[in-house]
């Protein structure tokens, strides 16, 4: 090789290595928040679709926007939302979202909207951590739990079925 060779090589090294290392972690507030919401626009007619694991594992991409997720309600004007309905009888806290505002619901699972804010000191006391808050809460709808559903197709002659599915969700039909 000649020198002119050499320095082109060079020359095309330094500037393929001048650029950033894109294998370096991103810093905690440098967060790509399109990533958190694949469904949604994270708005009060468009929220982002997740679950509440996807959330409270990461409640940093969800933090000002409004989501929509399943949860359980214990009712009787409460203002947590929990995992599920052994999470609220154990009082796990830290499988809990803490509501502005109460639900006009009995207990059960519920399917909301809210605008979810997540603050890493924990806006509970002491004795209550909670993974995230929620201000303007709406009830979509009531859902109950397959097994209470279940209890009571049983009593109606019916059973689930899941092969019109494909195996994946669940439908009541008659016995036969």
């Amino acid at each position: 090789m000649n020198k002119t060779s050499v320095l082109i090589c060079l020359t095309l090294c330094l500037v393929g290595c001048s650029g950033k290392d894109l294998s370096q972690p991103k810093a905690e507030g440098d967060i790509d928040r399109a990533v958190a919401c694949p469904k949604g626009a994270g708005t009060m007619h468009d929220p982002c679709v997740a679950s509440i694991y996807e959330i409270s594992g990461s409640p940093q991409l969800y933090d000002g926007k409004y989501i929509e997720a399943v949860a359980y309600y214990p009712g009787s004007g409460s203002v947590s939302l929990y995992f599920s309905e052994d999470s609220a009888d154990s009082v796990d806290t830290l499988s809990s979202l803490l509501m502005s505002n109460a639900l006009s619901t009995d207990d059960g699972y519920v399917l909301f909207v809210g605008l979810f804010r997540y603050d890493k000191s924990d806006q509970g006391s002491m004795a209550y951590r909670q993974f995230g808050m929620l201000d303007d809460v709406r009830l979509i709808r009531s859902l109950g739990s397959l097994s209470a559903r279940l209890s009571a197709c049983e009593e109606e002659k019916c059973r689930i079925d899941y092969r019109r599915s494909g195996g994946l969700l669940p439908e009541f039909v008659e016995r036969e």
